[in-house]
């Protein structure tokens, strides 16, 4: 029996009010048969998929299909050794970095929406979407392991005194000895002071000395500022994925028997 290829995103459906599921990809595989056949089956309104980058055998089979894949964005994941090449010049001054308790998560949620009211991702590309929702998401993931307390996962804020200036959140992973990055910011105003790359030795030299010897971090292809503070690290290029939206609201009919399958008409 063949794995889904798409799994309903509850969050995602609950924030935006679209039935929306999501799926990815590790080949280049024509799944486009079974990727129509589960949003009939399941009555999805918007579709996520990401895919190797490059990846053109279910894109094309989804055009072929009658499908209109938006290209959303590109993914490129880096990776660092642990405990790598850490240098002290990355430490200023007056800052410090530390865990974060739920006591944080009104600082966590004002640097959240400050630091990504002007960022752009995936969801920003399909115009179905809200973008106030986006930016809430974006809070939400922020805060929600301090909310909750999410086992295997941590998050460090910047202190100036008793001003929180950002965060890094990450997931840690004890059976791979894996830690990954999941969501950061700086307050605006506070950039470009080198915050952001003393968090980053923060992360490093801390899992590190517990026993993580893997650093994962990812981005969209475009932001190529943080892409150079991880190259200083020692980060290294090892993965990407393109992220791919297919809107269907009002759901699609059912498979035609030249295997094409017809958009219906939009709901009100």
């Amino acid at each position: 029996m063949s794995t889904r290829v798409l799994e309903l995103s509850e969050v995602d459906t609950a924030r935006f009010g679209f039935r929306m599921a999501r799926g990815r990809l590790e080949l280049d595989d024509d799944v486009s048969d079974r990727l129509i056949s589960e949003i009939h089956e399941h009555r999805y309104d918007i579709e996520i998929l990401r895919v190797p980058a490059g990846a053109l055998q279910t894109l094309r089979g989804a055009r072929q299909r009658g499908m209109m894949p938006i290209h959303a964005d590109t993914l490129v994941y880096y990776e660092a050794s642990l405990p790598g090449s850490i240098s002290p010049s990355h430490v200023n001054a007056g800052i410090r970095y530390e865990l974060a308790t739920a006591k944080d998560i009104q600082d966590v949620a004002r640097v959240a929406t400050e630091g990504f009211a002007q960022y752009r991702n995936h969801y920003h590309a399909n115009t179905l979407l809200e973008p106030s929702a986006i930016l809430e998401g974006y809070v939400q993931w922020a805060t929600s392991s301090l909310v909750r307390q999410c086992e295997g996962q941590v998050t460090y804020i910047a202190k100036s005194g008793e001003q929180t200036l950002g965060f890094i959140a990450c997931r840690l992973n004890r059976e791979t000895n894996v830690c990954e990055v999941i969501l950061n910011a700086v307050a605006p105003d506070c950039q470009g002071r080198g915050i952001y790359t003393q968090g980053l030795v923060h992360v490093m030299s801390t899992v590190s000395a517990v026993g993580y010897r893997r650093l994962v971090i990812s981005t969209q292809v475009w932001n190529y500022r943080v892409q150079q503070v991880w190259a200083r690290l020692g980060m290294s290029l090892y993965q990407a994925y393109d992220t791919y939206h297919f809107n269907n609201v009002g759901g699609l009919s059912a498979p035609a028997s030249n295997g094409v399958i017809h958009r219906a008409e939009w709901g009100q």
